[in-house]
């Protein structure tokens, strides 16, 4: 896959990408998206094994035009999403971001992630959640007050049993099950309420070791 994905830049537009905030381990970084992602997100995001477990706002086929849309509309204008790249070649391979709440629940936010095909089953989201949310609790301020972020929540559809692996091993905790909540092409699912609270977050080994600017990069647009 990546020898497909590499086809569609020059080396001056692999060189004009944005430079990495964050390095997750030796197979991929997080940082901000640029225009020409769009290549690389219509490939990936034309996936089935993507799309079912997306929201309806979710094009489906993926096209061309609904990358360029997204990567142009959604993602460079939103200071909380973020692009899973290459280590080797810095070409998006995923995204993560956060959607923020308002009023009594704006300490709150929710988690988004996935990852191309080619990607998984290599603990490539686990390693990126796992220290994205470590650093979203270490760094991030909220409100008016800008107060500490005191619970990432993520929402799974029945079926998704990848995606709940994923959580469980990051430190998120199975809250329960809103039963029958959704459709999805229509068919009546369940939605699973995942979520890390501060107070988990500050139990785990990998938030004790961060040092204190490991991963403020990630929010410099923020707070």
């Amino acid at each position: 896959m990546m020898e497909e994905l590499i086809k569609l830049y020059t080396i001056e537009e692999l060189q004009s990408l944005p430079e990495p905030l964050h390095h997750v381990n030796r197979n991929c970084h997080l940082r901000r998206w640029k225009e020409i992602d769009d290549r690389a997100v219509a490939v990936l995001c034309n996936e089935d094994g993507i799309a079912k477990w997306m929201r309806d706002t979710y094009p489906w086929p993926y096209t061309y035009e609904s990358a360029r849309f997204y990567i142009r509309e959604v993602a460079m204008k939103d200071d909380y999403k973020w692009c899973i790249a290459d280590s080797e070649t810095n070409i998006a391979i995923g995204a993560i971001g956060l959607k923020t709440a308002k009023d009594i629940e704006r300490l709150t936010v929710e988690v988004g992630y996935w990852v191309g095909k080619a990607w998984w089953g290599k603990g490539i989201i686990t390693d990126v959640l796992r220290q994205f949310a470590t650093r979203t609790f270490k760094h991030l301020r909220l409100g008016d007050e800008e107060a500490q972020v005191q619970r990432i929540s993520a929402n799974v559809f029945q079926g998704n049993e990848g995606s709940m692996k994923v959580l469980q091993r990051t430190g998120f905790s199975r809250e329960g099950t809103l039963r029958n909540a959704i459709i999805k092409r229509g068919v009546i699912l369940d939605m699973t309420i995942f979520a890390m609270t501060w107070e988990d977050c500050e139990r785990l080994v990998e938030y004790q070791k961060l040092d204190l600017d490991d991963g403020r990069a990630l929010f410099n647009r923020i707070s």
